[in-house]
């Protein structure tokens, strides 16, 4: 009786799983279909454009996309700003957060409520007045200018997120400490942040992600230097550069170029993503 009551319950999980398998399946598919796309010819795609194998693997629409498309200057100035923006974002937000979590101030509520609320305004509805900000700080049209707004528009999130994570950690270890002798800041470093590597992973990827494939800011601080874009504006750029016809295994093999490292951060920090956000988001 027990087994048979183990198959019904397991029979009526079928549908769900297929349902999910389903929708797994219609969200991969445009992926698969790109990077299929990105080793086709041009007559493929005229053929065929919706086969997902293609009839020669042709990896040299790789090497011709980052040449033609300048990719390389693209993937560096990405590289350079998403690497120096993470680590300001982990290093500032996951101070503030331990000020907000383990400290009382006055104040702290309000700002609290301020960094709630500005998540649901709009980043395109800040992008004016932010724009005229870095003018009149001659921010613009230089890396450094897009790194220093990249990194304050990633705080919020950042922080919430975090101050979250740390209220789960047990204060006693915080008083622990202190009878050891440490400082604030020793038992910031020292106890608390090695604890909240899932959280650190679960910001990392959402910044990488944030900062690696922003479009409307890079536009606006690269517009009169080309030299400086990154992949996303570079990618439209390639786009709008085929003069009659869209290329589009050179354009798949560029949007495979700009994707690629996100996915490889998130395959190799997943686990840390997942539990960063159960246990961070839900229980703050």
């Amino acid at each position: 009786m027990n087994v048979s009551r183990k198959a019904i319950r397991g029979l009526g999980r079928w549908p769900f799983y297929a349902l999910l398998i389903f929708w797994s399946l219609v969200c991969l598919y445009p992926l698969v279909w790109m990077f299929s796309t990105s080793l086709k010819t041009m007559p493929e795609i005229t053929k065929n454009a919706m086969a997902l194998i293609p009839e020669a693997f042709r990896f040299e629409n790789y090497a011709e996309a980052w040449t033609q498309g300048k990719f390389g200057v693209y993937f560096k100035n990405s590289f350079i700003v998403t690497g120096i923006v993470l680590f300001l974002v982990l290093w500032t937000s996951s101070m503030t957060a331990f000020a907000v979590a383990r400290t009382n101030f006055p104040g702290k509520r309000l700002m609290l409520f301020a960094l709630v609320a500005t998540l649901f305004i709009p980043a395109e509805a800040t992008l004016v007045p932010v724009f005229h900000i870095a003018k009149r700080l001659h921010l613009l049209n230089s890396l450094a200018g897009l790194i220093i707004v990249s990194t304050a528009g990633a705080q919020v999130v950042s922080i919430y997120l975090i101050q979250a994570y740390f209220k789960t950690i047990p204060k006693d270890l915080d008083d622990a400490a202190k009878i050891d002798g440490c400082t604030l800041f020793q038992t910031y470093w020292h106890v608390v942040l090695p604890l909240a590597r899932p959280v650190l992973a679960t910001v990392a990827i959402l910044t990488f992600m944030g900062t690696w494939n922003a479009y409307l800011l890079p536009l606006a601080f690269t517009m009169s230097r080309p030299e400086l874009r990154t992949l996303p504006v570079g990618l439209v750029a390639f786009q709008s550069g085929f003069a009659f016809s869209v290329n589009w295994p050179l354009l798949c093999a560029g949007a495979a170029i700009t994707l690629l490292p996100v996915i490889v951060l998130y395959i190799f920090l997943q686990r840390y993503f997942v539990s960063g956000i159960a246990a961070g988001a839900l229980k703050g």
